[in-house]
């Protein structure tokens, strides 16, 4: 079971490696996998991508980070401890969530390009623990629940020399797993545990 939910994770993660077209409230998503080391490049690609969908989202993910086997792998499906029992762990759906948190932000004239390029610290969180050890969770999704990631966010945007003053918006995206606490073979509950794996950038007027 292990070995499948691994094998679904990452065939999802593999559609990313192409620019994909999703539709959630009624907003385009564009999402890229790219090297986040390569500042140049990601900032140029950004500028085009929402030069030509200015009413897109665009995600771009770590795939350094996400096809690393040993962050995508999970350690122990399932994790025992003082009669608690973590498991039933799968991605969620979707697989790729954004948080409703600004993380950076650039604002520019008409006619001037725009760009970001900082790196924030993005806290793992968990939903519930339902009595187990935190460490169970963190086991059992395969990152710490409760750990920080450093996030290099890079984009820019040039604002149309026809416009208005524009705000180019940064936010964390986050992967995003399901998991069940156990307590002497009885379910206590489900939650959600996320991670921070790359930024969606979008514009709106300033």
């Amino acid at each position: 079971m292990k070995q499948f939910i691994k094998m679904f994770c990452s065939i999802m993660l593999l559609f990313g490696m192409f620019v994909l077209p999703s539709h959630a409230e009624e907003q385009e998503t564009i999402m890229i996998y790219r090297d986040l080391q390569d500042d140049e490049k990601i900032m140029e690609e950004v500028n085009t991508i929402l030069t030509n969908h200015p009413e897109a989202h665009v995600q771009v993910i770590d795939a350094n980070y996400v096809m690393d086997t040993k962050h995508n792998t999970f350690n122990g499906n399932q994790t025992y401890a003082m009669g608690y029992r973590v498991g039933a762990v799968t991605c969620a759906a979707p697989f790729h969530q954004v948080r409703n948190t600004v993380i950076a932000m650039a604002i520019g004239s008409p006619g001037v390009t725009i760009s970001i390029s900082e790196t924030k610290a993005v806290s793992s969180t968990y939903s519930a623990s339902f009595g187990a050890n935190i460490s169970l969770i963190s086991t059992a999704v395969g990152f710490n629940v409760t750990g920080t990631r450093s996030i290099e966010i890079k984009g820019s945007y040039t604002v149309p020399s026809v416009g208005v003053r524009t705000k180019l918006i940064a936010k964390p995206v986050d992967e995003v797993y399901n998991y069940t606490v156990y307590y002497n073979g009885k379910k206590k509950g489900s939650g959600i545990a996320r991670r921070a794996i790359g930024f969606d950038f979008s514009t709106q007027p300033a």
